[in-house]
């Protein structure tokens, strides 16, 4: 997309939909009762799932396992034996070990442009998958056919969801202030959908600038004690 274009479609969305400009111009989501219908070049092209059908559908303890130098030091083969979330491009840990996670959690777009091949193994391991709007876009522009694999969710953050305009941080706080599912610092007021825990993937989980806020939040409301 050149620069025109880019300017265009900001211009069109307009700043309550700025969580928005980074997906592709011929992507769209359909809100349904039971999924999301993704919309891609005018067509539809796959329903993707909602994370809610999954709520408490699990118990018992969950590891969640990212990347980074500290796992070289942990035999993964000894995880198998628990329910597990792969953060990213941990998927790779997991296959050469030969070992599937029970989740795969992707929200980093710089993982969708730069990682093809985690977010292609996540989907094929049969993994639940969990992916960002921006993410689902990225993949209708290099493989929209692996969308219609039916283990594939799309996992939105508090206050930037699809389709829905972002709420100002006065709104914010009045919508979320007082609900019993959301819990904000009162040390990080200006937050805004960064620093939290909800309690409920419908309403959106809160980034925390890492995947690790997303899983932790993820986990709870999947039904993990531990």
């Amino acid at each position: 997309m050149n620069k025109l274009a880019r300017w265009f479609r900001r211009f069109r969305l307009g700043k309550k939909f700025k969580h928005q400009y980074t997906c592709h111009p011929d992507f769209d989501i359909i809100r349904n009762d039971e999924n999301f219908t993704i919309i891609w070049k005018k067509q539809a092209v796959a329903n993707v799932g909602q994370v809610s059908s999954l709520r408490n559908k699990f118990s018992a303890n969950c590891f969640t396992i990212a990347t980074g130098p500290s796992l070289n030091e942990i035999d993964l083969v000894k995880s198998d034996a628990y329910d597990s979330i792969s953060l990213n491009c941990a998927i790779s840990r997991f296959l050469e070990n030969n070992l599937k996670p029970t989740h795969c959690l992707i929200v980093d777009h710089r993982v969708f442009e730069n990682h093809w091949d985690s977010v292609k193994d996540s989907i094929l391991s049969g993994a639940y998958c969990y992916f960002s709007y921006v993410g689902l876009s990225r993949i209708c522009e290099r493989e929209p056919e692996l969308l219609n694999h039916k283990n594939i969710y799309l996992i939105e953050s508090i206050g930037r969801q699809f389709g829905i305009a972002r709420p100002s941080l006065s709104e914010f706080h009045r919508i979320y202030d007082n609900d019993a599912e959301i819990f904000l610092d009162p040390e990080f007021p200006d937050s805004r959908g960064t620093i939290g825990f909800s309690n409920n993937a419908e309403k959106g989980f809160f980034s925390g600038k890492t995947v690790a806020t997303w899983a932790a939040q993820l986990a709870n409301y999947l039904g993990y004690q531990n």
